[in-house]
């Protein structure tokens, strides 16, 4: 099916639970925050790592990808796509990173030991090492974050599903009793029971807007922190994506430094690099 097309199908087919599921879509953005029983995931060529990590972690028991290849492309694999989007870091990176990121190399970009990446003085080991157990450190609480933002989200659609289940009680109960207020008001009968009637009825109109503008309130509330709870999870899966990143090439770095000072080894050209950079005393 194709475009905004419909489509028929026998009562046959839908009478077995498997054939036929209900689904909503929606884009990344639009799906932090949010946790469903099961997720597709459409992964197409240019998406990010951030990207495919929102959308291949909204599902409690089931998330899949569905990776779209370019026909005209017959080189790139669904495979082949979805690792290039996993790789593809689409952050944007300080001056500080980016300078380290040229004279250390990436994560997958970095020199061999054959290549012979330079010796680092003592001291640059040891502003290395410190480095690295910082950005580990900031990527497990990064982690730990991400999963108290997913919990509290779960626990914030339950509440919500259920304060907008009872809102809609009391907006059903509000309008019966306001028609039954008009009928009464409209009626032949002006006696001193239908004035008291009248007034109990009128009382518990105003009980009820009472009760439904606190839950009104309540819902708005548990929506703002829900946008506050998906700001966060993205906050924290940018520092964990970062920091594990930078870890891994600063911890590749110092194994490529013990390996060259043991072959006895020294690049002048990555030497060069680093010193030009201050990275090096």
């Amino acid at each position: 099916m194709e475009g905004h097309g419909t489509t028929s199908l026998p009562a046959e087919y839908l009478e077995k639970p498997k054939n036929v599921r209900l689904g909503y879509a929606v884009n990344v953005w639009g799906a932090q925050g949010a946790t469903v029983d099961e997720a597709v995931a459409l992964v197409t060529p240019g998406m990010s790592r951030s990207m495919t990590y929102v959308a291949g972690s909204r599902a409690r028991l089931l998330n899949e990808f569905f990776v779209v290849e370019d026909p005209s492309d017959k080189s790139r694999s669904a495979e082949d796509i979805l690792v290039d989007a996993i790789a593809r870091d689409d952050r944007d990176t300080s001056a500080f990173e980016r300078i380290c990121d040229d004279a250390l190399g990436r994560p997958f970009d970095l020199p061999t030991t054959e290549e012979a990446a330079p010796q680092l003085t003592k001291s640059e080991v040891e502003a290395l090492t410190i480095k690295r157990d910082q950005d580990r450190r900031a990527a497990r609480h990064a982690d730990a974050a991400i999963e108290s933002c997913s919990k509290r989200a779960m626990a914030l659609d339950a509440e919500l599903i259920e304060a907008t289940d009872k809102l809609a009680v009391l907006i059903h109960q509000r309008a019966e009793q306001a028609n039954d207020l008009e009928s009464m008001k409209g009626g032949r009968f002006s006696g001193p029971s239908t004035r008291r009637a009248t007034t109990e009825l009128q009382g518990s109109i105003e009980q009820l807007d009472a009760r439904t503008g606190r839950l009104s309130g309540q819902i708005e509330t548990m929506r703002t922190e829900k946008d506050g709870l998906s700001q966060r999870e993205t906050e924290a899966l940018s520092t964990f994506t970062r920091s594990t990143s930078f870890a891994t090439v600063l911890d590749t770095r110092l194994r490529i430094d013990t390996e060259a000072r043991a072959k006895g080894t020294r690049s002048p050209d990555v030497k060069q690099a680093t010193q030009r950079h201050g990275l090096s005393r």
